[in-house]
């Protein structure tokens, strides 16, 4: 189920790293073409932020307690132009070695301080410009 509200509970969840989700979605809010919404997927999984651009899946805001997971699938031009950023050498072996799935390989950083938040704005862009 969609929704634009955000949990109510979505403060005390994310503790000392509300800032970073805070910056995230202002980040996202400044894109050009990216909507968000809320899914709810019951008491097991929570709720997840979407965003979108261009119909398609851009990247996924999962809140956990005390930080968030960012999930964006990569296709193989944006994998390509991340190799030629500076992210995380290890991180870029590991989604190059994960299984593709038709949107992409799976990227997920878990966000806990403003590094992680540098990394997921970083794939956020490299998919939205891979387009």
């Amino acid at each position: 189920m969609m929704a634009s509200t955000e949990p109510p509970d979505l403060v005390v969840l994310l503790g000392a790293c509300r800032p970073w989700w805070d910056a995230l979605r202002a980040f996202l809010d400044e894109l050009r073409g990216v909507t968000c919404a809320w899914n709810h997927c019951g008491a097991k999984h929570g709720a997840q932020l979407k965003a979108t651009a261009n119909k398609r899946a851009l990247v996924y805001l999962i809140p956990r307690a005390g930080c968030f997971t960012a999930a964006v699938a990569l296709r193989d031009p944006a994998i390509a132009a991340l190799r030629a950023t500076k992210f995380p050498a290890p991180r870029l072996r590991d989604i190059e070695r994960a299984r593709a799935s038709p949107e992409g390989r799976p990227a997920r950083v878990v966000v806990t301080g403003p590094r992680e938040l540098a990394w997921a704005k970083q794939l956020v862009l490299v998919e939205l410009q891979a387009g």
